[in-house]
């Protein structure tokens, strides 16, 4: 469990009190009041092929490979990914660990229909 921004990697070298962040940026980092994790995580993620490519979006991948909070997004970032690889990990790393495991559910792309 995180006691600070430092412990999950993302704070560029400064530590303080995770209670000190926004709730949104506890959530993603599980710290703070969040740090047990959750109990399920649900999300939609978007649907952005990893040949797709615009200034804007390859710019925003750039800062999502490297400068993300949590270490394990960064780590799932090589070579070409879908943008729906960020949100699969971060889901996967938001749940509850242990013996009581959070349930996940994404809805997936149908990579069938192109």
């Amino acid at each position: 469990m995180p006691e600070t921004l430092a412990a999950v990697g993302g704070s560029g070298g400064f530590a303080f009190p995770a209670s000190d962040l926004p709730v949104y940026e506890q959530v993603k980092t599980r710290s703070g009041r969040f740090a047990e994790g959750f109990d399920f995580v649900v999300g939609n993620p978007p649907y952005i092929r990893a040949d797709e490519q615009q200034t804007a979006l390859d710019e925003y991948r750039d800062e999502i490979r490297l400068h993300h909070a949590v270490q394990a997004v960064r780590t799932n970032l090589f070579k070409k990914w879908d943008m729906f690889v960020p949100f699969v990990t971060l889901g996967l790393y938001l749940l509850r660990s242990g013996v009581n495991r959070g349930r996940f559910a994404m809805i997936p792309r149908n990579s069938a229909s192109g």
